[in-house]
């Protein structure tokens, strides 16, 4: 309960800070930029906007200029998710007709800025809110996830999902001198949180084919689980930002929404396991929390760094003990 205090009184005060640097702009209207990189990294931007700037900072719009997750040339965000009246598309003709054009723009980095340096807050804090509000999807998009969550219903349960990643992540993770989270660190992972835990269904998820498929022997092996897998990836090598966004417009509506189906289907399993490596596992961590009610110790980090709120959670506990 002294950590629940804390936390809420930490929250309070940062919003009062939030409140104090947000009367100094005049009541401004606010564009986010949406820029090239993945489908996680924006939204997860975007989730740390929405507490900041809507209803306190004028008229709040997206530009997709940049977003390459859409199903047209003036697609975007709103193709897949509504809220439209609080989340605009932007165009320059709306931003012109603003009383208090031009509008102030942030991007990935300013927004880090904000939360990190200005605010001083963390992610989770600002996030729980951003999905709460504007995580709500169009009806097609909403109609196709439920067929699929329909065929997750009916497997043996316990459900077990997995989030398989390989791609352009393995290069990252050279390139910043990150240690990669591999097939065994998934499984392992699994059975040393659960260990009581055998059978069921292994639900997994990802890009990599050859990943995948060694990921679901293992986890038959070890686990004894029947498996569930999602639609192959378009690419067998796995998901390359640079390759999926010269893709056609067709190739990109029906990519995003089989993406946002195989998130659903991860945040609807009874056990999550994911590397938060990449920022996709954690977008799942705060459907399963915030939307769905799921208990923060049923989703957990297999990385080397142990990123999940439940994994924080325990070292503040074991700090403090």
């Amino acid at each position: 309960m002294v950590f629940l205090r804390g936390w809420t009184r930490r929250v309070s005060q940062a919003a009062f800070v939030a409140f104090l640097s947000l009367g100094n702009l005049a009541r401004c209207c606010t564009v986010y930029e949406f820029n090239g990189s993945g489908f996680a990294a924006n939204a997860f931007a975007l989730a740390h906007m929405v507490p900041i700037y809507h209803n306190t900072n004028g008229t709040f719009f997206l530009d997709n200029t940049n977003n390459h997750y859409r199903c047209s040339e003036d697609g975007g965000w709103h193709d897949f998710f509504a809220w439209e009246d609080n989340l605009v598309p932007w165009t320059q003709e709306k931003e012109d007709a603003q009383p208090d054009a031009p509008c102030i723009r942030h991007d990935i980095s300013s927004v880090n800025k904000v939360v990190f340096e200005n605010l001083k807050l963390s992610w989770d804090e600002l996030d729980f809110i951003g999905v709460k509000k504007a995580w709500k999807y169009q009806p097609w998009v909403q109609e196709a996830i439920d067929k699929r969550l329909d065929k997750l219903a009916d497997v043996t349960p316990p459900s077990i999902g997995f989030h398989v990643r390989g791609g352009d992540k393995l290069a990252e993770d050279k390139m910043l001198n990150r240690q990669t989270t591999e097939v065994e660190d998934l499984i392992k992972k699994f059975m040393v949180t659960w260990p009581e835990i055998k059978g069921g269904t292994c639900v997994m998820m990802g890009d990599d084919h050859a990943r995948i498929s060694a990921a679901s022997k293992l986890a038959g092996k070890q686990l004894g689980c029947k498996v569930f897998r999602g639609s192959p990836y378009y690419r067998k090598e796995g998901h390359l930002q640079d390759h999926f966004n010269q893709q056609s417009y067709e190739d990109k509506c029906s990519g995003t929404v089989q993406l946002l189906i195989d998130m659903e289907l991860l945040a609807h399993t009874d056990y999550f396991i994911g590397s938060y490596n990449s920022r996709w596992p954690r977008v799942v961590q705060y459907l399963r929390y915030v939307l769905y009610n799921k208990d923060r110790s049923t989703s957990v980090d297999a990385s080397a760094y142990g990123l999940d709120l439940f994994s924080n959670i325990k070292r503040i506990f074991q700090t403090n003990a």
